[in-house]
């Protein structure tokens, strides 16, 4: 009586331990890694004219940072 006793306090106290250790997944959003190019290219070009470029200087820099934005995609 004591073994039958016994093994049934141990089946709920494992049956506890088993439900308190489980682990409630939550759904993590990934962050978007994706590069806006075109918005790089608009703040070079803002850059550019703030330093006072001039405007062939200016498409340049914007057509050389949008390539290798697109490139490194």
């Amino acid at each position: 009586m004591k073994k039958v006793f016994f093994s049934a306090v141990a089946l709920v106290a494992f049956s506890f331990a088993g439900m308190a250790n489980e682990i409630v997944e939550k759904k993590v959003e990934e962050a978007s890694t994706e590069r806006d190019c075109i918005a790089e290219a608009k703040a070079a070009i803002k850059y550019m004219q703030f330093l006072g470029a001039d405007e062939a200087d200016v498409l340049y820099v914007a057509q050389i940072v949008r390539a290798s934005c697109e490139a490194s995609k």
